[in-house]
């Protein structure tokens, strides 16, 4: 019982916080979002910012087992690397445009994740670099690359596909830029012939 009402406190608050923001939500609304006393919530979490802190590593964690879960497929690493950063960028669009107001609200709400959010990059680096790996294993990729130095480009390299989405308008423009940005990567990556 005690982790389904963890749960639902994580639930009210994301809605709460993509509603309203991290500053205009209060512990208050969250308790009663999910129906319990205030005390019943800081039985779970000892203050407002942890629950954005949880509420925020589910998010990431989220994202994770996806990527992971592309990452140990039978794909070729071709389509891994093309899919694990699809689906990334598709789900955090997804995920922030819930919001009615999300333009304003995700400068304050990414600002205070971002501590929350460092071990996830971290995680996805490992996980990009592990396919990377696979590829070299395959010779499909240069032996000569670093996995983790060439995965972390592909992270800088996907920031304008991420929030605050400064060069971004639509899903639509992830949708068709991405994959040739994925394209030019790549085929820096492939082994053979210099291209």
């Amino acid at each position: 019982m005690s982790e389904e009402i963890r749960q639902r406190i994580l639930d009210a608050a994301t809605r709460l916080f993509l509603q309203y923001g991290y500053k205009h939500t209060t512990v208050d609304e969250i308790a009663s979002a999910v129906g319990i006393a205030k005390g019943s919530l800081y039985l779970h979490f000892d203050s407002k910012e942890a629950v954005f802190g949880a509420a925020s590593q589910r998010v990431c964690h989220q994202v994770l087992d996806t990527i992971a879960t592309t990452a140990a497929s039978d794909l070729p690493v071709e389509q891994k690397i093309h899919k694990l950063c699809m689906d990334s960028a598709l789900y955090i669009w997804d995920f922030c445009h819930q919001a009615p107001h999300s333009p304003d609200l995700f400068n304050e709400i990414l600002s205070a994740a971002a501590k929350y959010a460092l071990p996830a990059y971290d995680a996805a680096r490992e996980v990009i670099a592990g396919v990377i790996r696979e590829g070299q294993a395959k010779g499909v990729f240069r032996m000569e690359l670093d996995p983790g130095g060439t995965a972390r480009l592909l992270q800088l390299a996907m920031k304008g596909f991420e929030l605050p989405y400064v060069l971004i308008g639509t899903r639509g423009e992830i949708e068709t830029q991405l994959p040739t940005l994925l394209n030019i990567f790549l085929r820096g990556l492939k082994a053979g012939p210099a291209c």
